[in-house]
């Protein structure tokens, strides 16, 4: 990573991500009724594991429970709104924390691929690339991403 270009500060960063997304992982979830609604909350097993999640993440508590267990809609009626807190599933809140470690794995793995790119001299006279060794052999891509990568493999 350091010869990438990346800095103390962007590695520990990169490492932080992974812990919170490891935490992140971890959380598991219980079947709740929530206002006469089936729903979940996070089990009382995983209430370390959220406290370390958001600790890592730099974020509070309350709003890690209300993203996972529940869905916001909005309506709009000419100049009235109304927000609606829907509660979700055990099998639906697992989805939405899956959904957002992909999401946050991916945006990771792009920002490093970028660095990576950005600090490799690919410009000029140098020859050096890093490629993906597939069935086709290597592939060089100008805009390498996460799904490039996962569809190789």
């Amino acid at each position: 990573m350091t010869l990438a270009g990346l800095s103390d500060a962007e590695r520990t960063g990169i490492f932080s991500v992974l812990a919170a997304l490891l935490f992140l992982g971890d959380i598991e979830f219980e079947d709740a009724e929530i206002d006469n609604a089936e729903g979940s909350e996070i089990s009382e097993n995983s209430n370390d594991v959220v406290e370390k999640f958001c600790a890592i993440a730099q974020c509070h508590r309350e709003v890690v429970k209300k993203a996972l267990a529940q869905r916001t809609m909005t309506i709009v009626q000419g100049k009235d709104t109304n927000v609606f807190q829907i509660p979700l599933k055990k099998d639906e809140a697992e989805f939405a924390r899956d959904t957002l470690a992909k999401q946050i794995y991916g945006r990771l793995f792009d920002y490093i691929v970028k660095a990576i790119n950005d600090g490799m001299p690919l410009e000029g006279e140098s020859q050096h690339f890093i490629g993906i060794l597939d069935i086709s052999g290597f592939e060089y891509f100008d805009n390498n991403g996460y799904v490039d990568f996962i569809t190789i493999y």
